[in-house]
């Protein structure tokens, strides 16, 4: 195991933005909390990895959305400029890479 001094951005085991526990919601929404875990989404939600913040910040304040494409670029190390489309970001997170998908009007 490497042990490193490079500052990184911890996300939780479970790292989920939405508080899934049942019991703490109505019974009428409490079926649809129970069932998210058990969704194609759960892969996406409970993904986590440490990540160095100087790449994150990197990446970050280099990316440039490209409509032509519909891809996002960004740098990371070594001026490495790397591409993501829709289809390889929902593959990545463990969801369908093709189909429709919602693109928000604003």
């Amino acid at each position: 195991m490497i042990i490193s001094s490079i500052p990184t951005l911890t996300v939780q085991s479970s790292n989920l933005l939405a508080d899934l526990d049942s019991s703490h919601y109505p019974a009428a929404l409490g079926i649809i909390v129970e069932c998210l875990p058990h969704s194609a989404l759960s892969k996406a939600l409970t993904a986590s990895k440490d990540v160095p913040l100087k790449l994150l910040s990197l990446a970050f304040s280099s990316a440039k959305y490209n409509k032509a494409k519909d891809v996002v670029s960004f740098e990371v190390t070594g001026g490495k400029v790397v591409q993501l489309s829709k289809p390889i970001f929902a593959r990545l997170l463990g969801l369908p890479s093709s189909g429709q998908f919602v693109i928000p009007s604003t």
